[in-house]
């Protein structure tokens, strides 16, 4: 309406100037078309069905109401209402008590309020960490608190809301067994249900934690028919696979797993079940029913990718090596991405294993990419260890390898060989399933997926093509930290087969670096918050005995050894000390075994003057009634044989 007055006041105003009416009295007729536009909305605004709005007194007409004004007076009564409370309250302060007094008045129309409000005063008293009384005021107030909520089956109702939860969490941890047991019996039969909860799960994690075996047994049976629903439920997949990780028995999970089988597992458990191809082991047609059913159920889970999850990987690894071949493949494509999850477990990592095997080449790229930025974390997992040398062994594109996965492991090879499991990835790049350092079962595993798969390369070829990325790298490591590599026995072993297979320069000067550490009168190793000498150190004695003992090999293929390196800078301090121990002697009795001509001479010649003093030993040991021949049997009886024996073997094998 006030629009349409606005409109007819311009066309009236372009009128006038046509018809040559003078500007000033048409503008007093546009005045008073204004006015009267301006008294008809404030009798608009009186009236009671039309929200208070602000009187506008500007007579400027850009400002008048619009078209939009009109059709507000025909909106419904519950946008009118939707306006009003929109509006800015004229007092903030009694607008908040207002809603205060009304939030109240709700909360006061459950039947429980007053037992809640009373159970949370004592519950901000419980979870104190330091409690006037001790022990004795917290079993006070636990009890107290179980009389007040226990014995009519409120629980249940307590553990879904969010405050009341943490107040059954406490009581489940401070309460004594008897007190446990209770609240157990109430909430067990609604474990499921809790386990959907966004706060009731978290009750069920600590009846887990705080109850006995029997609770916990008795929680694990109320949820059997209710694994897919829980693994594949957003809020209760995280503490369902700790309840699965962490508490239950071997035939739980068994009977946990089966339920992906089909719905005859769901309440029915057979203990004989343990894998999928059980369920057709003895009537064949079954098959195609329990794999589409396996099928049907993890789709429910990849949907969601919930795939952390130790049930879930373990029914996927199981299902991966029954399928065929079309849905294996269609399987491959979705799990590819998510390589660094499935790594986790031991099932997990069998089933990326088997996406590498059977993957194409796509597929082992896109696995790649995805394990690219946590190669360090998987290098040092028990676990995410065996991908990585599954794609050292299996994939062919070894200069994509190297560019994502191995430049990578070299850029961190002396962190990644201070952990057990990183020591075995670096020396599968080096001596690639050796008995020594690998398990047949794990090297088997490997080769028969390998030959099951579609890599077309031999195992040599792989294997000399990855050394060439890698050796190089790993010596200069050793040049550049030496002592770091050889300050314990179990890194000095990696260090040992990373100098057997380097060649070149670079090896040389390797080994030298090497013999520079060994030969320091001040190389010790601490171990056990002792300090021991390094050369007598069992560990890298052994280590240093078998460096030696390849000069033969190497001396065959034309390499470097490490009698050579050792002999050059050997002093005849450093031999007069190694001469009285135990352990740097046989190292020389080792050297003098395994080094060639010149390096035997060479030594010899440096120990000449030792040879007067070796004598009077091997003097001393005869007037005691021994030989340097004789076998030693048990452990020898006096300290005199025991500090003279090597020195004297040392004497006969030098001349």
């Amino acid at each position: 309406m006030c629009a349409k007055l606005v409109t007819m006041a311009k066309r009236k105003l372009d009128e006038t100037k046509k018809s040559g009416i003078s500007p000033k009295k048409s503008k007093q007729n546009l005045d008073k078309i204004k006015q009267h536009v301006n008294d008809t909305h404030r009798e608009l605004a009186k009236d009671k069905d039309l929200p208070n709005k602000r009187q506008n007194t500007d007579t400027d007409a850009s400002i008048l109401p619009t078209r939009k004004f009109k059709n507000f007076q025909k909106v419904p009564g519950r946008m009118k209402k939707l306006r009003s409370l929109m509006e800015k309250p004229a007092d903030w302060n009694a607008f908040k008590k207002q809603k205060k007094e009304l939030r109240l008045k709700r909360k006061q129309s459950n039947s429980l309020f007053e037992i809640i409000a009373k159970a949370k005063q004592i519950g901000e008293t419980l979870r104190r960490k330091t409690l006037n009384g001790g022990k004795e005021e917290r079993d006070k107030l636990v009890n107290e608190l179980h009389q007040l909520l226990g014995g009519q089956g409120n629980y249940v109702k307590f553990v879904l809301t969010h405050d009341m939860a943490r107040i059954v969490q406490y009581m489940l941890k401070f309460g004594n067994q008897k007190i446990r047991e209770d609240i157990a019996k109430e909430i067990i039969p609604s474990t499921a249900l809790m386990l959907q909860s966004k706060y009731g799960r978290y009750c069920i994690k600590r009846l887990f934690k705080y109850g006995n075996a029997t609770v916990r047994a008795g929680a694990i049976k109320a949820v059997y028919g209710n694994a897919v629903k829980l693994t594949s439920h957003a809020v209760s997949a995280q503490i369902f696979e700790y309840i699965y990780s962490t508490w239950t028995q071997p035939i739980e999970k068994v009977h946990l797993i089966q339920e992906f089988f089909g719905d005859l597992y769901k309440q029915s458990k057979d203990d004989n079940v343990k894998h999928l191809q059980d369920v057709y082991k003895n009537s064949p047609e079954m098959k195609s029913a329990a794999l589409g059913a396996v099928k049907a159920n993890l789709s429910k889970v990849l949907n969601k990718s919930l795939l952390d999850s130790g049930l879930i990987q373990s029914v996927l690894y199981q299902y991966l090596v029954e399928c065929n071949e079309n849905d294996r493949n269609d399987l491959i494509g979705q799990l590819a991405p998510h390589a660094v999850v499935l790594s986790n477990s031991k099932d997990g990592s069998r089933a990326v294993m088997e996406c590498i095997w059977h993957g194409t080449n796509k597929d082992r790229k896109v696995i790649m990419k995805a394990l690219k930025e946590h190669v360090l974390e998987l290098c040092k997992h028990e676990h995410g260890h065996t991908v990585l040398i599954t794609i050292f062994d299996a994939i062919d594109d070894t200069v994509l390898v190297n560019k994502m996965i191995i430049s990578e492991i070299l850029k961190h090879t002396l962190d990644i060989s201070k952990d057990e499991w990183g020591r075995k990835v670096i020396l599968w790049l080096v001596v690639p399933a050796h008995s020594t350092h690998f398990h047949p079962t794990f090297t088997n595993e490997l080769e028969y997926g390998r030959q099951n798969s579609n890599s077309k390369k031999t195992s040599e070829t792989r294997q000399k093509e990855i050394l060439g990325y890698s050796s190089n790298t790993l010596l200069t490591s050793i040049v550049t930290d030496t002592r770091t590599w050889f300050s314990s026995a179990s890194i000095s072993v990696v260090a040992l087969a990373m100098l057997k297979t380097g060649n070149g320069d670079l090896l040389k000067e390797a080994l030298e670096k090497v013999a520079e550490v060994i030969v320091d009168h001040n190389w010790k190793i601490k171990e056990n918050e002792e300090e021991i000498l390094g050369i007598e150190h069992a560990g890298l004695h052994m280590t240093l005995k078998k460096l030696v003992q390849n000069d033969k090999q190497a001396i065959q293929n034309g390499k470097p050894t490490f009698s050579e390196a050792l002999v050059n800078i050997l002093e005849e301090s450093v031999i007069k000390s190694w001469v009285k121990m135990n352990r740097g002697c046989f190292l020389l009795i080792t050297v003098l075994e395994n080094s060639n001509e010149d390096v035997t001479l060479k030594l010899k010649e440096s120990h000449a003057p030792r040879t007067q003093l070796i004598k009077k030993w091997l003097q001393k040991l005869e007037e005691i009634g021994s030989t340097i021949d004789k076998p030693r049997t048990g452990r020898p009886k006096t300290t005199e044989y025991m500090e003279s024996m090597p020195q004297l073997v040392l004497l006969r094998d030098s001349t």
